[in-house]
Parts: structure tokens; C-alpha cells; sequence
């Protein structure tokens, strides 16, 4: 198994990480078009990565959710046809989501960087240290974290309220980028602001929040929404 270090954080300004990567970066970045699609399976996690008709890549990985700098083991293989190859898995094993993005990919050393512009979510950034044969994770957690200062300030995504802590696109969700409206499709400020022109009694119950209240379909058209974006975000990892 391949080995590398991750890290991925919410780029709020993509203009400006553009401009330091091209500093840092020693050759011209490759733009990416890429659909990634999901697959359920028993442990890890597997994805058939879509970049041409004719050309694809099965990849199967493991590692932990946490937002700092994690190990991640994973297996590649290159596929001729990936069309044929989604329509295999997704009859044997059933698909949990399909993340579509353009990626511009730059190279630092042994450092990929990844900046991801998801489809409907916004931009993200990702870090992937390639470690060598026998090299230690702790080398290339300091490789990412040195890289992310010369980025600026930002948050991994997991501080951001993103379940699993990866960019499984179709699958982000910050609370002050208006994507979020995009996939709840409701903010929780919007639904609040909805349900105050309702009468007193449906505003309150003796103190607990209306949105928490099993019954009223307010509620249950919440919690259907909430479902719904959970499973997106569930696909990021």
C-alpha cells in the first residue's frame, strides 16, 4: 500500500492561495476535471475516479477522521474504462454519493496540493505528503503543517462542522459559506426566520426549541432536509 499524509481545510480565498501556491510551486499547476464516484463497502473507502472516458482510476483507501494531519494507506489502479467499471460497482456494491470538481493540482517536492472547486460547495484545499519507503509519518505531519503556514490561517475541515473530516465533495457544508443554502437547502436561520411568523404556540414549547419537537411538520421537513445533507457530507471523508 501507497502511504501519504492529508490534510484539507475550506479556502475562503482561493485568489490569494492561488497566488502564494504559484510562488511556492516549481512548475505550472495541471488543471483537473474529475467526477469522483462513492461506493459503499465494509471498512475504508472506495472511489472510481472518472478524468476522461477512457481513462480512470479505482482507488481504495484508509484513515482516521480527525482534522489534523492523518496517515492515509491506499491502493490505485488504473482503469481504460471507467464507464464500464462504474456500472460493475454500482450493481455489486450500490453507490453513496458522486462528487464532481475541478482541481488544480500543484507540486511541491514530495507534496501535492490540490485546489478543489467543488461543484455547487465551494473551494477547498488539500494537502497530500507522499511518504518514501520506510519513511516516518511524523516527517511528513511536519511537511503539512509547514506548508499549510506559508498558506495562512485556516481550518481544517472537521473544525468547520464537517462530519468525517474529507473532501468527499457533493459533501461540504460551512455554516458562513452560502453553499451551505445550497445543500440544506434551508438554513436553520431561514426556517427560524420562517417559523416566527407563526402564532405564539408554535413558537414554544415550555422552553424547548420547536425545531426539536417531534411532532408539526415543520419539524419533520427539518429533519427530512437534515438527513439529506448528512449523507451528503458523510461522503467527504
Amino acid at each position: 500500500m501507497g502511504i501519504n499524509i492529508e490534510i484539507k481545510a475550506k479556502a475562503h480565498e482561493p485568489d490569494r492561495l492561488r497566488q502564494v501556491l504559484a510562488n511556492l510551486c516549481q512548475s505550472t499547476c495541471e488543471v483537473i476535471f474529475q467526477e469522483d464516484v462513492f461506493f459503499h463497502t465494509p471498512k475504508g473507502r472506495l472511489k472510481l475516479r472518472i478524468l476522461a472516458r477512457d481513462r480512470g482510476e479505482l482507488i481504495y483507501y484508509e484513515r482516521d477522521n480527525i482534522a489534523a494531519p492523518k496517515q492515509s494507506n491506499y491502493l490505485i489502479v488504473s482503469s481504460g474504462d471507467p464507464t464500464f467499471l462504474k456500472i460493475l460497482l454500482s450493481s455489486a456494491l450500490g453507490v453513496r454519493g458522486v462528487v464532481k470538481k475541478q482541481r488544480l493540482l500543484y507540486r511541491i517536492g514530495n507534496t501535492r496540493v490540490h485546489l478543489d472547486d467543488v461543484d455547487g460547495l465551494g473551494f477547498f484545499i488539500e494537502l497530500e505528503v507522499v511518504l518514501n519507503e520506510g519513511q516516518a509519518s511524523e516527517d511528513g505531519k511536519f511537511v503539512a503543517g509547514e506548508i499549510m503556514k506559508q498558506l495562512g490561517t485556516m481550518q481544517p475541515v472537521q473544525e468547520q462542522r464537517l462530519r468525517d473530516g474529507a473532501l468527499r465533495s457533493g459533501l461540504y457544508s460551512d455554516p458562513a459559506d452560502p453553499g451551505r443554502r445550497r445543500i440544506l437547502g434551508r438554513t436553520f436561520a431561514t426556517t427560524r426566520a420562517r417559523d416566527s411568523q407563526r402564532s405564539p404556540c408554535r413558537r414554544s414549547c415550555q422552553g424547548v426549541p420547536h425545531w426539536r419537537r417531534a411532532a408539526g411538520h415543520v419539524s419533520l421537513y427539518r429533519c427530512s432536509q437534515l438527513r439529506c445533507a448528512r449523507r451528503k457530507r458523510n461522503l467527504l471523508a
